[in-house]
């Protein structure tokens, strides 16, 4: 899946006709490797499955350690095979998805308990593709689209003698500041 679609990205670069289609699409997806690669995850993708967690490594006290990123919590049965409502547990963070752990409340009698427990839900950082991430895919895009043209900015790439070319060293920088919240998640 990529985070821009090729209207989306001829409209951001002003692009008409079709002779390059090809050659965006296929600039779009690496773009999109990019992002991956640079955050260390996907976005727009969230698989609904069943996790089951190993109780050893996935509890603390009240706490249960997600395995994954997780877009939407639907269902967990501890390992007794009892439900634990949703209003037992707090997902965090609390405020927006992805989650990364459960932890059950405070007044709560439940507890995690037996060999494993399983966690229903979508897998994955979103079910949509942030909108920052989405602008960055396009900049991305836009910008590989015009290393073609072999212009003198420094932000892009420069054609040196003969059919070299000298590509900068690292990513535009406002492409950079776009992903560096989600860097963490590579780590």
């Amino acid at each position: 899946m990529s985070y821009c679609t090729l209207n989306e990205f001829k409209q951001y670069q002003a692009v008409e006709g079709d002779g390059d289609d090809a050659l965006i699409e296929q600039l779009i997806a690496s773009a999109t490797a990019v992002i991956n690669r640079a955050t260390g995850t996907r976005f727009g993708v969230a698989d609904t499955a069943t996790h089951v967690l190993n109780v050893e490594e996935s509890v603390n006290e009240r706490v249960l350690w997600l395995d994954s990123w997780c877009a939407e919590v639907t269902q967990v049965l501890n390992g007794d095979g009892t439900e634990v409502a949703s209003d037992q547990y707090v997902t965090d963070p609390r405020n927006a998805a992805p989650y990364f752990r459960l932890v059950l409340g405070r007044s709560v009698n439940t507890a995690w308990v037996g060999d494993d427990i399983s966690v229903t839900g979508c897998w994955g950082w979103s079910k949509t593709v942030p909108d920052d991430i989405k602008h960055a895919c396009l900049r991305l895009a836009a910008y590989l689209y015009r290393q073609k043209d072999n212009s003198g900015d420094l932000d892009r790439a420069v054609a040196i003698a003969g059919n070299a070319t000298l590509l900068p060293a690292r990513l535009p920088r406002d492409i950079e500041d776009i992903l560096r919240p989600y860097r963490w998640l590579a780590g």
